[in-house]
């Protein structure tokens, strides 16, 4: 009756287009299903996109177990912009 996580290493990459490499930013993250099914955590320094002009990226979620990469997340729009 417990939520679980599948096994392996999450990674958030973000690029202007699908295609561009390397990654403007590469994170990793932990599985949460406490807070709900297929729910993940990335923490995001402030410092991580700081140099990036403001503007329409793209970001995708992979779920990396040894040689195996399983796309969580297909190329899903991005937008960076000021704080309020």
């Amino acid at each position: 009756g417990l939520p679980v996580a599948p096994v392996g290493t999450l990674t958030l990459t973000v690029k202007q287009k699908p295609e561009d490499a390397p990654p403007l930013a590469q994170l990793s993250g932990t599985w949460a299903p406490m807070l709900g099914p297929g729910t993940a955590i990335f923490g995001w320094a402030s410092t991580t996109m700081r140099d990036s002009p403001w503007g329409r990226y793209v970001y995708d979620i992979r779920l990396v177990n040894g040689s195996e990469v399983n796309m969580v997340v297909p190329a899903s729009p991005f937008r960076l912009s000021p704080a309020v």
